[in-house]
């Protein structure tokens, strides 16, 4: 694992950002039309509504779907939460966070992986009353050198069969996310682990494979996202946010704490260390205490998301997620 020096930390400091600025614009919700945010959006910036009710929430979140055809993914997204049961639904677009432990932390990351090519993320605040629980968001660089140690999680497999039945495809695809004919061990994969698969003739691996470009339908170019499958399997992005959360003051922790990484949420899916550090792959930061009836809108692909620990009892921190 690599250790991170210091001059590679990222500086939070002074970014709480409570009014408009380059990064982000803020307004209240009487003032506020779906067109006005997708605006925003498109000149990849962070929208933040004061001000909005949850049902308003939902309206909002379907306009500006609509806006850049994305009115489908979002009901598929908030179909996906009732179907798997790992997130409840909460009204007809929202839905919970993931849970956590005490005093844990969630590293940056964008939502999903780049075969699901998630466009559009959104969090809104129902209450936080507790001593952290901050939301950070990070603006992705471009700069495509700094890029080339991010590599993606993915499971792929090998086979000496050149057909497989319709049955077979749809295993594969259901039960394990592979596309048979796409996701192939390609030689410039890492092979991690080689795992069971109930078909015949067939191999399935988790690999490593090198972070490719996804368009984004907001920004109409290919941009490097910092997917889950990327941000959450990687030891450093983790150290990264950890430094950067101690430098700032906002890094919670209990009275006996020997190591960082038990309070990262998505320990158990470390997978290796890539030696990046984030201010090589982010540019900008944005640090926002979410209050009561705040929604914050942004590019999924261009602004990848995380979170700060509290501590136990010092409060209620009440959000719910959309996405498209």
């Amino acid at each position: 694992m690599t250790t991170i020096s210091e001059k590679f930390v990222f500086d939070l400091a002074d970014k709480d950002e409570c009014n408009s600025t380059d990064y982000m614009v803020a307004m209240d919700a009487a003032n506020v039309k779906a067109d006005k945010i997708a605006g925003i959006l498109s000149e990849d910036r962070v929208a933040l509504i004061h001000g909005v009710s949850q049902i308003d929430a939902d309206k909002l979140m379907a306009g500006i779907a609509s806006e850049f055809g994305l009115s489908e993914d979002l009901e598929i997204q908030a179909g996906f939460a009732a179907i798997h049961g790992h997130r409840k639904n909460v009204g007809n677009y929202f839905m919970s966070v993931n849970e956590r432990g005490e005093y844990s932390f969630i590293p940056p990351h964008s939502e999903g992986n780049s075969r699901m090519s998630m466009q559009l993320s959104s969090f809104y605040c129902m209450e936080n009353t507790t001593d952290g629980g901050e939301t950070v968001l990070w603006g992705t660089g471009r700069d495509e050198e700094k890029w080339r140690g991010a590599k993606e999680f993915k499971y792929k497999i090998k086979t000496s069969r050149r057909t497989l039945s319709k049955t077979e495809i749809a295993e594969l695809r259901m039960m394990h996310g592979i596309d048979w004919e796409k996701d192939v061990v390609e030689e410039d994969d890492e092979v991690l682990c080689l795992h069971d698969a109930p078909i015949e003739g067939v191999h399935r691996y988790s690999v490593l494979e090198p972070a490719k470009k996804s368009f984004s339908k907001i920004l109409g170019t290919d941009r490097y996202v910092c997917w889950d499958t990327i941000g959450s399997v990687d030891w450093d992005i983790a150290e990264g946010f950890a430094k950067a959360l101690q430098k700032a003051g906002l890094f919670k922790t209990p009275a006996k704490f020997d190591d960082w990484r038990e309070l990262d949420s998505s320990s158990h899916r470390k997978v290796w260390s890539s030696g990046i550090n984030l201010p090589s792959i982010f540019t900008r930061a944005i640090v926002r205490k979410l209050r009561k009836g705040e929604l914050i809108v942004m590019n999924n692909m261009s602004w990848a998301h995380s979170a700060c620990g509290w501590t136990p009892g010092s409060g209620t921190r009440d959000l719910v997620a959309a996405f498209a």
